[in-house]
């Protein structure tokens, strides 16, 4: 299910598997090879991320000063703990846009969703892009995903008769 053996794998070593979650720890592996875990969300809507802290970096300026500079969740700070208790908690963070932008980071465009039901998960994406400084990331995705929500224009226009038949009523 969520776990792997590996080849080399140390006999009762749980393997990370990218963009699965691990039945051992609850985490997603959005990096099987990460070295950081991001706690994302509090109570019921929380998760927990296998990441890159180096794909982070260098995907947000403001990850980048978190993580590599002066504050409490920076490697330095958490270097006696080892790579695998290296934890940062975004409580005030909704994780499943956080999710979307994760994957935008660590490049797995399979997990990208392509489209939208609403704008409100787009608009949850913009949140988070924006208090991280990495709306610059969903250039590619935005055209596609604002198309998934509104109709092409053509489609519009091909609904005006409609409308104007309403207000002869």
């Amino acid at each position: 299910m969520a776990t792997r053996a590996s080849h080399n794998a140390v006999p009762g070593e749980v393997k990370a598997v990218p963009g699965e979650v691990n039945a051992v720890t609850g985490t997603t592996a959005i990096d099987d090879n990460g070295d950081l875990t991001l706690a994302i969300g509090s109570n019921n809507e929380k998760a927990t991320f296998l990441v890159c802290s180096r794909s982070l970096s260098r995907s947000s300026h403001v990850f980048k000063a978190m993580l590599y500079g002066s504050f409490r969740e920076s490697r330095s700070a958490n270097a006696g703990a080892g790579p695998s208790r290296w934890v940062v908690e975004l409580p005030d963070d909704n994780p499943v846009p956080a999710a979307i932008l994760l994957n935008i980071c660590h490049a797995r465009q399979k997990a990208i969703p392509p489209k939208f039901d609403s704008l409100t998960m787009f608009y949850d994406i913009l949140v988070f892009a924006d208090k991280f400084d990495m709306t610059g990331l969903l250039g590619p995705w935005t055209q596609t995903w604002i198309s998934s929500v509104f109709p092409p224009q053509a489609a519009l226009c091909s609904l005006l008769p409609n409308f104007a038949s309403l207000s002869e009523v």
